[in-house]
């Protein structure tokens, strides 16, 4: 922004040029949850590359990496003539999109935290700092509102606690389970979860 003020930030994981990020993200479903759930909320625009939002997999030659989408376990479109590696573990969108606990399901959410809170695009970013290693959080303001976007990226799952005044939870998404608490200006934010707090 130090060229020019109006540019808008593209967060994305990978593109059609890159190893699908559920290799990188160790085959993990839920690695891929947390992954989806801190970039979708970044400032900016995001971009989601198709078939990232079901766990596809893809790696080697380009056309690997450009295999078509898995609608169904019938009648999807064609795989580039050339691909020499066509394996997948994730259920195909029809499987996922009825179930609360895919992928899917959590790209959705997060789309929706986004939808909810128009801080998250709009908004000026100023990192808050937790003195938690696990937290990763930012304070977003705009149109004289700011919340608080926290994700506990805790792989051994733990608690994270810490102080942020005048925080009233908003929303969250939780990948394992458990529900953010505010008790005064104490936040706690479960490992694996993602919380949108506003602050007054």
């Amino acid at each position: 922004k130090s060229h020019n003020a109006n540019a808008v930030d593209s967060p994305f994981i990978t593109n059609h040029d890159n190893d699908r990020a559920f290799g990188a993200l160790r085959r993990n479903f839920d690695n891929a949850k947390m992954a989806a759930l801190v970039y979708l909320t970044m400032p900016g625009s995001p971009f989601i590359y198709y078939g990232e939002e079901i766990g596809m997999l893809g790696s080697g030659i380009d056309e690997n990496k450009r295999l078509a989408m898995l609608w169904s376990t019938s009648g999807n479109c064609k795989n580039p003539a050339n691909a020499d590696w066509m394996d997948q573990i994730c259920d195909p969108v029809n499987f996922q999109v009825g179930d609360y606990e895919s992928l899917l399901h959590v790209y959705r959410m997060a789309i929706r935290l986004r939808a909810e809170n128009p801080e998250i695009g709009r908004g000026e970013m100023q990192v808050i700092n937790t003195g938690i290693s696990d937290v990763c959080a930012w304070k977003i303001t705009y149109n004289g509102k700011s919340i608080a976007l926290v994700h506990n990226l805790s792989f051994l799952q733990e608690d994270a606690t810490f102080t942020l005044p005048g925080a009233t939870l908003n929303n969250y998404v939780s990948v394992i389970g458990g529900k953010p608490i505010v008790n005064g200006d104490q936040v706690t934010v479960p490992g694996y979860c993602t919380a949108v707090f506003a602050l007054n």
